[in-house]
């Protein structure tokens, strides 16, 4: 199957913001949530340094990049089922069309209580950028261009990939409608043509972290009748 991982939510359930700030000399344990890691030798060290936030802290960093409280409908369409195990807040953010490369679109992902704070410095210990990010089980993306007449045409020049190619290693089922198609982890179909919408659900990720990096196998099968209601209960408003 694919591995994909993204920084904004459309690739998974992350959800990524940044915001710029004033410049701000700090020492580098600043941003450490193991003292013993600290240092004043700002040296060349850009970071990132990482500390755990609340949501309603990390509400300025995402609200930088348009990512926002979730209110109402997605672009058009009631999402009118989560699965009980999806216990986080909803958030949005949009994206404008971009060139034939990018078509306009908007994700809503639930976030958990506790986000990730990363802090960038330059070579001086000055604050560069923040980001904060972080992992929820479901994703609901709804993308608009005139060149999505189906679902293959979407897979295929979106992601320049076969349908089969797209879902490798997956137990791959066609919606009944024939609109598209959905799986245990996501489902892509188009209700309408030049609108594409995307779910990805992640009730538990297989992945681990291992030194070398992540380990590329391991998402089970997920739960495609999860998926299905999930879809079923996206309506146009």
């Amino acid at each position: 199957m694919r591995v994909v991982t993204t920084l904004l939510a459309s690739a998974g359930s992350a959800m990524v913001a940044s915001a710029a700030t004033a410049a701000i000399l700090l020492p580098m344990n600043a941003f450490a949530d193991d003292t013993d890691q600290s240092t004043d030798d700002y040296g060349q060290c850009s970071g990132p340094y990482s500390r755990t936030i609340g949501l309603e802290e990390a509400g300025p960093y995402l609200e930088a990049e348009g990512t926002v409280p979730a209110d109402g409908p997605l672009d058009g369409y009631d999402i009118g089922y989560v699965p009980d195990i999806v216990d986080g807040s909803p958030y949005d953010t949009a994206w404008e069309e971009d060139g034939e490369d990018w078509p306009a679109s908007v994700s809503r992902s639930w976030l958990p209580d506790e986000v990730e704070l990363e802090t960038w410095l330059d070579g001086d210990g000055e604050v560069e950028e923040q980001y904060a990010y972080g992992d929820g089980p479901l994703t609901v993306t709804v993308e608009r261009s005139q060149d999505y007449t189906d679902a293959d045409a979407y897979i295929e020049q979106y992601y320049e990939v076969t349908v089969e190619e797209y879902f490798e290693g997956e137990d791959v089922r066609e919606l009944d409608a024939g609109e598209g198609y959905y799986t245990g982890l996501e489902a892509v179909w188009v209700p309408e043509p030049g609108v594409v919408v995307t779910v990805g659900f992640w009730p538990e990720s297989g992945q681990e972290w291992e030194e070398e990096g992540w380990e590329e196998e391991t998402f089970d099968e997920g739960d495609p009748d999860e998926v299905l209601r999930i879809v079923e209960g996206i309506t146009p408003s």
